[in-house]
């Protein structure tokens, strides 16, 4: 929260939709009472459905920001890989949920009302948002979690969940609590891996587009000087022959002028190699 904090000290929000500024806001609200609910958790003095739904909530908030930023960009491949972030974030915001539901559950060896429905949902909303992040995800991203997201834990935690669901029993599970955390921790942690992954693509592609677009900008304020420089040769060089057009065509009127005027003896023709109304005058 402190580096958050740090963060937000210097960031313009004002510059954002009113939709991101709303649910910054709303986390910021929410994430005020983290602490309060953290020891209340730690002493066993609130009961899980609350705690499972406050914790769902602020993460649906901070998760609605990235949304709101989806909606800013003007990238399609950008817009890919934010959803595909969003994604796994939200598939690991559920495994989360997942955690502290089958914890109490296994801890009290049955389930209490309304978590064995809220076990079944949890599992499958992760299960929805894995397939929309192979649907989207580039394929760096889908290898690295088919080849991350594997082993004892993974395992473990499958069996663990049929067990409690599909064995058509509401207690006395014979599942250890802890074990069950641990496992699921395990979990977690390969799926945050995944995340690190793929935000650190994201990042890799934002930046490539912004290269992009700065080479870009570079090209066309050469090509728009280019242009100005040739403009401005092509104006001097028209202005130039223009005067000298109209100066020849000056020192004839007046010669011819001179000569009807018995001032002079001869003529001489203008001469204006043009195609112009001067070079007609001629």
């Amino acid at each position: 929260l402190k580096d958050l904090n740090s963060f937000l000290s210097t960031f313009d929000k004002t510059s954002y939709k009113t939709d991101f500024i709303n649910n910054l806001e709303n986390s910021l609200r929410s994430l005020q009472k983290l602490e309060e609910i953290r020891k209340n958790v730690n002493s066993f003095s609130i009961k899980a459905p609350v705690a499972i739904e406050y914790y769902t909530n602020v993460n649906a908030y901070l998760l609605n920001i990235l949304g709101s930023v989806i909606k800013i960009s003007d990238s399609a491949n950008i817009s890919k890989e934010l959803i595909s972030y969003m994604s796994i974030l939200l598939a690991k915001e559920q495994a989360g949920i997942e955690r502290a539901v089958g914890t109490n559950t296994f801890a009290q060896n049955k389930f209490t009302e309304g978590l064995k429905a809220k076990f079944y949902t949890v599992i499958s909303e992760q299960n929805v948002y894995i397939n929309q992040f192979f649907k989207v995800s580039a394929k760096e991203s889908t290898d690295f979690y088919d080849k991350t997201v594997v082993g004892q834990s993974i395992e473990t935690v499958e069996n663990m969940r049929k067990t409690a669901l599909y064995q058509n029993i509401e207690e006395n599970f014979n599942v250890d609590s802890n074990v069950w955390f641990k496992e699921i921790t395990s979990k977690i942690d390969l799926l945050k891996k995944v995340e690190d992954f793929v935000s650190n693509h994201l990042i890799s592609e934002i930046e490539k587009e912004l290269s992009v677009a700065n080479n870009n900008m570079i090209i066309f304020g050469l090509l728009s000087i280019f242009g100005i420089g040739i403009t401005m040769v092509l104006t001097k060089n028209i202005k130039k022959k223009i005067l000298i057009d109209v100066a020849s065509v000056r020192t004839g009127v007046e010669n011819f002028f001179a000569f009807i005027n018995f001032e002079k003896d001869d003529i001489k023709l203008i001469k204006i190699d043009s195609t112009d109304e001067l070079g007609m005058m001629s």
